[in-house]
């Protein structure tokens, strides 16, 4: 009964042990990559209506990432971690569905 007792007790300790780490170096991965955020697109106030808002959004969508210098391998595109391009992407097929053809 010790031992089973024992073995248990061992599992969760391990168990604890590997999932606290893990969760620890996903909060720090863009920072030990040195990853940048995706630019944002920044709207003229000028542009009121939502039809033209929404055309320069498309527009201009990409610019801010064209702009950058940062790494481009497998991990990162112009220094922004490519999980956070490809989300932007999908925001961008999406803004795409609003406009009307």
């Amino acid at each position: 009964m010790t031992n089973v007792l024992k073995i248990g007790l061992t599992a969760m300790v391990v168990s604890a042990l590997t999932l606290s780490c893990g969760q620890r170096k996903q909060a720090t991965g863009r920072q030990q990559t040195g990853a940048k955020a995706f630019p944002a697109v920044e709207v003229p106030a000028m542009l009121s209506d939502p039809s033209e808002r929404l055309d320069y959004i498309l527009a201009h969508f990409w610019d801010g990432l064209n702009k950058m210098e940062g790494e481009c391998d497998s991990l990162h595109i112009e220094g922004v971690l490519s999980e956070d391009v490809e989300k932007q992407f999908g925001t961008y097929t999406a803004l795409l569905w609003q406009v009307p053809v």
